[in-house]
């Protein structure tokens, strides 16, 4: 029987059973719904704090009232289903492979695609290692990531258990400086290359004139994701009380809301695009300006104004067109339409890019742009045995896409070794219920989001039991249909026939 999915779980990258764990959610089994997240996804506690959610966005119930609250609703079910699933009972073990194979595979890069790629071919019985350079696994979610949007106890849960399927974690090792890539490439069989985008950018190509403005070398200037690991890592910032962010990305959203949190009094984000083009997901924004900070969308950058040596704000000038006629980034100003700004900080959060030093003694092909190239449906490299994921060659996205990457990854790195052929086909179209009929939607009664809410110490809306139930009943099941039972159906279809809401059988 082909395989129908409804527009939720085709929306996520991993594929999970939105429309499952949601009715195990208003049956109050949530152990089952907590299962179910978990079923293709390492990470649930992160993503149910971080993930952006675009199986909300595919929701058929917004066609008649509200998409339901699904990322809410998941962390519901992860806090309430692992209270259960931890429990004496039901307490799990370490995860044993159903048996053991002698090829040995290394990973670079402990972030959310290195790992699932290490926890999924580590479940199958290959001894895996994983070369992390930060001091514990996690990648950004544990060195840049603000502890508003993911406490470390979501990290934690979840570390602990992709851990327990064996993989070894050498943290602190940096590949091409405390050991060479060389070295991995000829004492392990297969080698993953997952170490994410690392670095900040201080030069956009493309951008006339070129990013970085000599002055941008002041101390007073910063770059995001240093920015972020200082604070995450408790250090003491000299801050100043008015502070310029310059980028639209989530990134910069993120250093926005931190600098408020550190001490600064005023921030003021100038970005390119005009406020509904902003990449940056829309509650975030929204959240933003409710924690004060100023937005000041279609400028850029023209110079940075000194007195005394000192960075007392920055000439901007209004956008023109970001994108030229081929769709390329070359941004154009109007030179004449200047804003001053006042500031005393610079935190420029332009985007990131990969850090790939390590190969630079390497057969591996590197594009014209240095960045690392990977078939798109094997995730194979141009060197035999040596597979990327994630962000280093799909670029910044959510986690929940590089979670996904690193299955496929794991994919391919067994089919490799086992001699198997490719069989992943990144163009293969699959099946997806429509949207919901304006006439059916007609016919279900409105009955919108429940906004019963309390808070956490983080300030974040949480679901009380009764209303998440409440709220989970508001799923129509999209596409579950009838079960046709042979020994007591004759085939004569009328319910389907006379099904006001079109359900499959």
């Amino acid at each position: 029987m082909e395989t129908v999915l409804p527009p939720c779980t085709d929306a996520c990258p991993v594929k999970t059973d939105v429309r499952g764990y949601l009715s195990a959610i208003a049956e109050r089994d949530y152990l089952k719904a907590y299962y179910l997240i978990k079923e293709h996804n390492p990470f649930p506690a992160v993503c149910a704090w971080i993930c952006p959610h675009p199986c909300e966005g595919s929701c058929r119930r917004g066609a008649v009232d509200e998409p339901l609250a699904i990322r809410d609703l998941k962390r519901f079910a992860v806090e309430k289903g692992r209270e259960t699933w931890k429990s004496p009972k039901n307490k799990p073990g370490k995860i044993s492979p159903p048996y053991p194979l002698s090829q040995k595979v290394a990973v670079i890069g402990a972030g959310p695609a290195g790992l699932t790629a290490a926890y999924d071919l580590a479940c199958k019985g290959y001894p895996v290692t994983v070369y992390e350079k930060y001091p514990a696994p996690g990648g950004q979610f544990f060195s840049s990531l603000p502890a508003y949007r993911l406490p470390a106890a979501a990290l934690t849960q979840d570390l602990e258990d992709i851990l327990a399927c064996g993989m070894e974690i050498k943290a602190g090792v940096e590949v091409g400086k405390d050991i060479s890539f060389q070295e991995l490439y000829a004492n392990y069989q297969a080698l993953v290359i997952s170490v994410g985008l690392s670095m900040s950018r201080k030069l956009i190509a493309g951008w006339k004139p070129a990013l970085p403005l000599p002055e941008f070398d002041h101390p007073e200037v910063w770059l995001a994701l240093p920015f972020l690991q200082a604070v995450k890592q408790g250090k003491s910032l000299k801050l100043n009380k008015n502070v310029l962010v310059i980028g639209g990305g989530g990134v910069a959203l993120d250093v926005a809301r931190t600098a408020i949190r550190v001490g600064a009094e005023k921030v003021s984000l100038i970005c390119l695009e005009k406020r509904e083009e902003m990449v940056a997901p829309a509650e975030e924004i929204e959240e933003a300006l409710k924690e004060g900070v100023q937005i000041i969308p279609g400028y850029g950058p023209k110079k940075i104004l000194f007195a005394g040596g000192k960075i007392t704000g920055m000439e901007i000038k209004k956008v023109h067109s970001i994108y030229d006629q081929n769709g390329n980034f070359n941004p154009v100003f109007f030179e004449d339409k200047t804003n001053i700004v006042p500031g005393a900080t610079i935190i420029l959060a332009i985007g990131q890019t990969t850090n790939l030093s390590f190969l630079e003694d390497s057969p591996i092909k590197l594009n014209e742009n240095g960045w690392l190239t990977a078939d798109k449906n094997t995730l194979a490299t141009s060197l035999a045995g040596v597979f990327a994921c994630g962000e280093v060659v799909a670029g910044a996205g959510p986690a929940i896409s590089a979670i996904a990457s690193g299955h496929r990854a794991a994919d391919s790195v067994h089919s490799y070794l086992q001699n198997h052929s490719f069989s992943f086909n990144h163009d293969q179209q699959i099946k997806v219920i429509g949207s919901l009929p304006l006439e059916t939607a007609k016919l279900i009664p409105p009955f919108t989001r429940q906004k019963i809410w309390s808070f956490d110490t983080f300030g974040k809306y949480v679901y009380e039991e009764r209303a998440a139930v409440t709220e989970a009943h508001r799923c129509l099941s999209c596409g579950l249909g009838a079960e046709i039972i042979s020994t007591q159906c004759s085939l004569c279809i009328n319910c389907l026939r006379v099904c006001p809401y079109h359900a499959p059988v």
